[in-house]
Formats: structure tokens, sequence, C-alpha cells
């Protein structure tokens, strides 16, 4: 028995097939399997138990769970999501309660999370290893992680160039159930073709060279910059499908690039943000594409702990930057054909739409103060960390002001952490954990429930959505 991709049935329990690819059943024998089309059981002639139809939420792509440009005006990569993130029973909930379901990690690592079809019918929970190259699935009848394998190569090559908070990923989803991720690697842009009913992925690399850079969703194309063995820059791109497309090259890149940040994209430019200056691939007019490399205005260093860019209302972003000579924080803007830049008393953090000073979410741009500002004697700072575009929810990290957020950020200290969920009018705390670096939460969806991983925790903790 083969699965649709062509892999070897991969011996999974009854039940997790029933599950995985939403099959018919006999009400006298649960656990017999019938292909998807069976109305009745050959072998009695009764009539077969058609299984509900499967919700199909939106994917969950790390690391914020985007979605692909949909109008000119959207921008992607940075920390928002189109799914509402309402988490059911709010009102009720304190910063001390259980969380409302626990899962084991897949093993000990940093990992990514998705939640794709893939050859299924509904979506499953897949969870990525980068530094290591390993792909499980959470089996949902069984309640536990499973390897999934190449059959040549075993592992996915790694990726140790783009790491933490750079590093991002994109998903094509076909009708047929199928999935392809795209994740930056240090032999290319992977193209990964996950097959769970088999416990089989295939995978193609676009460039073999290591990428420097995340992949981004861009006029219709995936692209990601890798450095090549001569010190070029080559900007690799591929279709949905993981055909490989055009691609761009620059000549080498100073030194002190190293890795890119996180990359964004709006309708006319796709962006990598570096400590040196920004990778730009702009679209021509005439069509096609080009890539130039813009150092920082001389003085300027860009401040990345603090969050995403800063998306205003207008469409235009703005970077965070330290004046060194005028020992000022301002934003520098990204996307104006002329340089701009507009001071700042003091850093905020941002997810791209929305910002906020201390514990308080702001309506007004980061540089802009309030009417009656702060003393400095906050007790509270909020580090959102995930915007929901679709409800303008906020989930963010709500720690006690002890050293300034500049300074939090820098301490590799535990620290008391609530979760909050800002939903504009109020901030309720659902949940307390202690961790060191508790920014590198990650959060993903599956199963309408909300999950947080964070490495240095013993489970994953999850919280009921909203319907």
């Amino acid at each position: 028995m083969t699965t649709a991709l062509g892999h070897a049935a991969a011996g999974l329990s009854a039940a997790d097939l029933q599950q995985l690819l939403s099959l018919p059943y006999s009400a006298s024998d649960p656990l017999a399997l019938f292909p998807p089309e069976f109305r009745f059981d050959p072998r009695q002639g009764q009539p077969l138990q058609l299984p509900a139809e499967p919700v199909s939420p939106a994917a969950w792509v790390p690391a914020f769970g985007h979605s692909a440009q949909q109008r000119a005006t959207d921008v992607s990569g940075l920390r928002q999501t189109a799914q509402l993130l309402q988490i059911a029973g709010l009102a009720q909930r304190q910063e001390t309660d259980a969380a409302d379901h626990l899962l084991k990690p897949p093993a000990a690592g940093d990992f990514e999370f998705f939640s794709v079809p893939a050859g299924t019918q509904a979506p499953v929970l897949l969870a990525l290893e980068p530094g290591k190259g390993l792909l499980y699935v959470w089996l949902p009848a069984s309640l536990q992680w499973a390897l999934l394998d190449h059959p040549q190569d075993h592992l996915l090559a790694s990726c140790l160039q783009t790491r933490g908070a750079a590093w991002r990923a994109e998903v094509s989803t076909q009708a047929t159930g199928h999935s392809r991720l795209f994740v930056p690697t240090d032999e290319g842009l992977a193209c990964i073709t996950p097959d769970v009913p088999g416990l089989a992925f295939s995978v193609s690399y676009v460039g073999q060279a290591p990428a420097m850079g995340s992949p981004i969703q861009w006029m219709g194309q995936i692209w990601a910059p890798l450095r090549m063995a001569d010190g070029t820059v080559q900007i690799v791109s591929c279709d949905l499908q993981g055909q490989p497309g055009p691609g761009v090259t620059l000549a080498a890149l100073p030194a002190e690039v190293g890795a890119l940040q996180t990359p964004v994209a709006d309708a006319r430019r796709a962006m990598w943000l570096s400590d040196a200056g920004r990778l730009v691939l702009n679209r021509r007019s005439a069509g096609g594409v080009d890539a130039v490399f813009l150092p920082w205005p001389e003085g300027l260093t860009p401040a990345f702990d603090f969050g995403a860019p800063y998306l205003a209302s207008n469409g235009e972003l703005w970077q965070l930057c330290w004046n060194s000579g005028q020992k000022i924080y301002e934003y520098l803007n990204l996307t104006a054909a002329q340089e701009m830049r507009m001071q700042a008393l003091q850093p905020r953090m941002s997810t791209g739409g929305v910002n906020f000073r201390f514990a308080q979410r702001q309506r007004t741009a980061p540089w802009e103060e309030p009417d009656q500002g702060h003393d400095g004697a906050e007790v509270a700072i909020v580090l959102p960390m995930v915007e929901s575009t679709a409800s303008q929810n906020i989930l963010g990290l709500r720690l006690d002001n002890t050293s300034g957020l500049a300074g939090m950020l820098r301490s590799s200290e535990r620290m008391r952490t609530a979760l909050v969920l800002d939903e504009g009018t109020r901030q309720t705390a659902f949940a307390v954990l202690t961790v060191a670096m508790p920014w590198r939460l990650r959060w993903f969806v599956h199963g309408g429930v909300l999950w947080a991983f964070h490495a240095q925790l013993q489970s994953i903790q999850g919280w009921e959505l909203q319907a």
C-alpha cells in the first residue's frame, strides 16, 4: 500500500488514519478502514458512519501565523496574523490558572510549529527543529509525536545561518490536501512536502548555498537570499510548487552584514534588514526585479530587539534605530524615496501596526508621546508578541519593570512573566511562567487551541480559542 505521494504506508494505527484522512467507519467495527468514497460496509452491507466534515482553519505558518498579501496595501513579515486570537472564557481567567491543555514537546530542542494539511483532510501539527533538520508530526489518536523520514537522506538539511528571531517560513497548500513548506537551510531554500500517512517527506533545494536570510512570498514567488562560495549574494526564487524561477545576483556585501533579520514585503519591494544595511528587492515598472544593498545612514544602528518595523496607517514602514552621535533613538523611514527620520524619547516594542509604551497600547506613532506622560515609575512592561489583524487583539508578555525595556531585553536571567491578551479596552493575564528570555516563546494555533512553546519548559501549554 502506498500513499497518494508514492511513499510506503507507514503502518499508522487505524485510529490515527481515520482521524488524519477522515475515513468512513463501521459502527460494529470502528477500527476497520474503508476508502473515503465508500458508503456501505462491503462485508455486511451495512451503512458506514461518515466522519464530520473536517474544519479547515487558516494555516499557521511560523513565526507569527501570517497570511500572504491579498491587497496592494498589505505588508507581510510583521508580527501579525489573520486569525482572531480570542481566548474562550477570558473574563473568568486568572494568571494563576492552569492551561487548558498540555502537550509534551517532540524532543529537546528549539522548535517551530506548522498547522497545515500534509497528505491529510484536516490540518496536522508539524514540529521542525531547524538546527537539527528534524521534522515531527503529532498523531492525534496515538497521542504521540512521530518523526518524518526522507527515503534517501533521512534528515532535512540543517539551518545554522538563520536562527532565532530571524527565522520564518512560507507555506503553499494545494486543493489535494498537500502542503509545501519553504524554509531556509545551509544547503539553500528547502521546498518540503510532508506526507504524514507515509511518515515521510520529500524535499528539493533551490540555490545549493547557505541561506543568509529567511524566505518571503512576494509577487507570487518565494524569495530567499543565499551567500555563494565566491562571496556574492544570490536572491533565488521558486513558484508555489517549488519550481525554481529567476534570481538576482549582487556583489559581495560588507563583512559585517552577517545573518539577515526577518524580511518584510509590500507591493513594491521585499527587504532583508541587517546590522550594516538593508538588502532590497525592487519591482520594476516594466516587469522583473532588481536588487540593491543600502547602508544605514552615518551614525545610525538598527535596534532589532524591539520587534517589527512600525507600519504607519499610510503604508510606510519605519525602523527604530540608535543615533550614536546624538545619543537618541530615531525612526528611519524604509519606504520613502527621500531620507526621513523621526526622533523618539524612548524605544517601544512593536508588532507592526501596534506599539506599547510601558504596559499601555498606543494608538499613535511610536515617536509621539501622550500629553500626560509617565514619570518613569511604571511597575510593568508589556512586550507585544503577536497582533491579530482580524480582532485587533494582541498577545503579549507582562514583566516587572526593573531595568527599563532596553535593559530587560539584554538580560538572560529567569523572569516571572504573565501571558496577557490585550483587547484594546482591557488587558487580561491568563497564565504565568518563569523562564529566561521569555520573548523567545513560540505561539501557534492548531485545532482551535492557542499554544505556547518555550525550549526551557517541559510542556507546550494550550488555551481554547473562542469558536
